[in-house]
Formats: structure tokens, sequence, C-alpha cells
């Protein structure tokens, strides 16, 4: 195939349908219930695999950024489509091992959605301008966060439906190798990049201007995660009434999608600064209404405050594109996307202990002090970095 033969519009297409696919990584909430009716594993042995599962997806996307120097876009993706269907299909056949469940779902699932989902941000900038990389970019990313709500809705109700699991995680699986095969050829280049100095990692871990960016987005991810995994525990604990809490976490999600296609086009027309700026904010705004409706027991306000957070933690993901695509060169692209997306293992790690402190303190405002202390971080971190000349570029 020649080098850009590829038709934009079916590339940029496929792509947003093999990323609504594999955001099927943050079902796991819904995928995992099954599990434990069958198995009798308890909430803890199912919370490592999540735990796997966001390992390897960050543990993929490093691997894409250096394979992309080294064979094409395209033969990544066929690995990835090969992994992820490999995954789901030997997680199909469970026989109550837990470890199978953290090899097939946990490594070779996760790895080969972070694989795919690194190459699909990176190869949309061969369609794209800088400015329309970061719409697009934001676009993807809404697909991305999106999928829960559309398509872990679905196997939600497949579920309820009486159709069985397996076929539900064959069916996912299916799904994801599918879309991402026809990227493959749709969008990705058959071409090695290679790797230029300008370009290369090396060049951006150096920068002390990204470490202060490191540190922003790994506590943005802290809250985020924190917030997302405990939206409906808190919601019930201030008095809402589980069915309608239900639906704010569904409400949420959509937030955190949409979110990103906002943050994405703010960024592209007014810049890294007002949009970080108002990243922290909607977390501060957040946390602060989060707390009140839990001290007061006004559940419909913490819902409204949840809302609030998932469009701050719908504006990370984009921002981080954004800022690797704007600040460093496009020669090596991937590779520190891939070094930035480390973060979200970071604000995994962090996010379990946090977590255990919302656990605890869902029914007192309390447990917001400790994540309101990490948003004042965050401001502390942005101030340092957007105050800096380089930075207010």
């Amino acid at each position: 195939m020649p080098k850009y033969s590829q038709n934009k519009t079916a590339a940029l297409v496929s792509a947003f349908v093999a990323m609504l696919c594999i955001g099927t990584i943050y079902s796991w909430s819904i995928l995992s219930v099954p599990l434990a009716q069958n198995f009798g594993w308890t909430a803890a042995q199912l919370g490592v695999n999540y735990t796997v599962v966001m390992s390897f997806f960050c543990l993929g996307m490093l691997a894409a950024g250096r394979l992309l120097n080294r064979i094409s876009a395209a033969a990544i993706m066929r690995i990835a489509a090969a992994l992820t269907i490999a995954g789901f299909a030997i997680a199909s056949r469970l026989s109550g091992n837990i470890v199978q469940l953290y090899i097939s779902y946990g490594v070779l699932s996760s790895s080969g959605v972070g694989l795919a989902y690194t190459v699909i941000l990176q190869q949309i900038g061969r369609f794209s301008t800088s400015d329309q990389q970061i719409v697009r970019t934001g676009t993807m990313l809404m697909a991305f966060g999106a999928s829960t709500l559309l398509l872990g809705s679905l196997a939600a109700k497949m579920l309820d439906s009486g159709v069985d699991w397996r076929t539900v995680y064959l069916l996912i699986g299916l799904c994801d190798c599918l879309s991402i095969l026809a990227a493959s050829f749709l969008l990705a280049s058959n071409e090695v990049i290679g790797s230029g100095d300008r370009g290369s990692a090396a060049v951006m871990l150096k920068d002390r201007r990204f470490w202060l960016f490191f540190a922003v987005i790994s506590l943005s991810n802290c809250i985020g995660t924190s917030l997302m995994g405990h939206a409906k525990t808190v919601m019930t604990a201030s008095g809402v009434a589980a069915g309608l809490a239900t639906i704010a976490v569904g409400c949420m999600s959509v937030a955190n999608g949409l979110s990103r296609f906002f943050f994405g086009k703010l960024y592209a027309s007014r810049g890294k600064k007002p949009t970080m700026l108002i990243d922290v904010a909607a977390y501060i705004a957040a946390l602060l209404v989060i707390a009140f409706s839990a001290g007061t027991g006004n559940g419909l306000l913490g819902a409204a405050g949840f809302l609030i957070a998932g469009v701050g933690y719908g504006g990370v993901p984009t921002v981080t594109a954004a800022f690797v695509s704007s600040e460093y060169a496009k020669e090596n692209y991937a590779a520190n996307l891939s070094c930035a997306n480390l973060s979200i293992m970071v604000g995994s790690l962090f996010s379990g202990v946090v977590g255990s402190l919302i656990e605890n303190g869902a029914h007192r405002w309390s447990f917001a002090v400790p994540l309101l202390v990490i948003a004042a971080g965050i401001c502390v971190l942005d101030g340092v970095l957007l105050g800096s000349r380089a930075g207010r570029r």
C-alpha cells in the first residue's frame, strides 16, 4: 500500500470506532460482577486485577512508543488486535484460577489496548495540522471515555437479561479485535517512522517543565480515579437512592467523555494556561460541593459535585496529549506520550490509599480534605509551570 493512500474520513472514523471499542477497559466494575458471583472471588481479589489492567495498559503504551521506531504502525495494531482477542478468549474460559484472570484480562488484553491507544493517537497526526490534531485527539479520547456508558451499559444489560458472561467476554474481545484490525488498514501506516534526536523521549525527559507537568497530571489522575471509583458509595451515604446514584455515575461518565472534546477545543484555541487552570478549578469546585453535600446530607448536590468532577477528570488525558504534542517535536510523539501517560499508573497507585479514606469517611465531609490538599498542590505546580517563561507560551 502506498505511503498515504488511506482516505482521511475513513481513517478518522476507524480510529473513533476503535477507541470506542477499546475503552471498555474501564468497564471492569461491570464485567467483574459475574466473576464474583460464579467463582466467589472477593472485591479485593478482583481489585488486584484492575491494578494489573491499569499497569499493563500503561506498559503497553510505553512499548508502543518504543516499537514505532522499529516496526510499522500497522504491524503494531495487528499485534494489539491479537493480544486483545487472546486475552478475552482465555478469560471467557476461566475455571476458578484467578491467576488466569490476571494474565488474560489483566496482562494480554490491557497490553493490546495500550498498544492500540498510543498508535491511534499518533497516527491521526498524519491527517491533521497541529491544531486539528489537538481537537481530533480530544474527539478520540471522548470516544474512549464514553465507552463505559455505551458499550459497558450494553454489556450490563446483556448480563442482566441472562446472556452468559463468557459470551459477553468473547463479544467484547471480538469487537476490540475487529475494530483495531480495521484501523490497522484504514488508519495506520505501513512504514517505519524511525527516530530523530529532536523528537526523542530523552529530550523531553531532561526538561524540567515536563516533570512539573508530570506531577500535575499524576495528582490529577489520583483525584479523578479516586472519585470515579467511589462516587456511588459517597452518594448513597449522603442519602441518594441507589438507582439515582447509578444514573448519576452514568452522567459523570458522560461528562468525563464530553469534556475531553471541550478541553481539546479549548487548548487548541486558547492554549495551555486557561485550559489547565479551568481543569484544576473544576476539581476544586467539585470537591467543595461534594464535601458540603456529605456534611449536610444533600445527596442531589453531591451528584452535581461528581458531575463536575467528571468534567475535571476528562480534561487530564486531553491536556496530556495536547501538551506533549505542542511542547515537543512531533517526530517521536508516541514515545513522549507513552512516557507522560505513566502518570495513570502513578495516580492509580496513590488512589488506592485515597480511596480507603473515602470509603471510611463517605458519610462525612472529612474525606475530601486530603483531596483538597492534593488539588492545592496541583495549583502550586501549575503556578510554577505556567509562570516560567517557556510555560507561558
